[in-house]
């Protein structure tokens, strides 16, 4: 499903070849400021290509998550700077398409327990200062790791200490 979201990225880009990226985020410092205010060339697809990659984020790509939901909230403010960065999480998933969600389940009821994992940045979105939550349940065993859900969320407040933001 990644590498028909890559496709799909391709086909309504015009893009024939993109680069591989180890990272879904663009390098601070290279997205100019002005071009912000550029209306992006993908601005009417890139509903059609977040919505797809959304969904493989949802199913089994924790790591597509936080990117992709950053880029939701610019659909309809689309600027040329967006345009790069839907192209490096493109670049990343084409990096990374074979990489896939593992979990095992070797124990009996008993034996497992519920693990969650939360954690929050102070400002981490630069144009608002406001700071993000994340989550990762897991189903956890002497022989048991299995997955279970995680979110990604931006929080609706900026918070004005890492303790707040926690």
């Amino acid at each position: 499903y990644v590498q028909q979201s890559v496709e799909h990225y391709k086909t309504l880009s015009g893009i024939e070849c993109i680069k591989n990226s180890s990272t879904p985020y663009v390098p601070d410092g290279s997205l100019h400021p002005d071009n912000d205010q550029d209306r992006g060339q993908l601005g009417d697809q890139a509903a059609s290509i977040l919505m797809k990659i959304l969904w493989a984020a949802r199913l089994a790509r924790p790591d597509l998550a936080r990117a992709c939901n950053k880029l939701t909230t610019k659909v309809q403010s689309w600027s040329s700077n967006d345009d790069r960065r839907l192209r490096r999480l493109v670049e990343y998933m084409q990096f990374s398409t074979d990489w896939v969600l593992q979990g095992f389940v070797c124990d009996i009821g008993r034996d497992v327990e519920l693990w969650l994992f939360v954690d929050a940045d102070l400002a981490g979105e630069t144009d608002s200062t406001k700071s993000s939550s994340g989550a990762w349940l897991v189903l956890v065993g002497p022989s048991t790791w299995l997955p279970l859900t995680w979110l990604h969320v931006k929080q609706t407040a900026t918070s004005k200490s890492t303790t707040e933001a926690e």
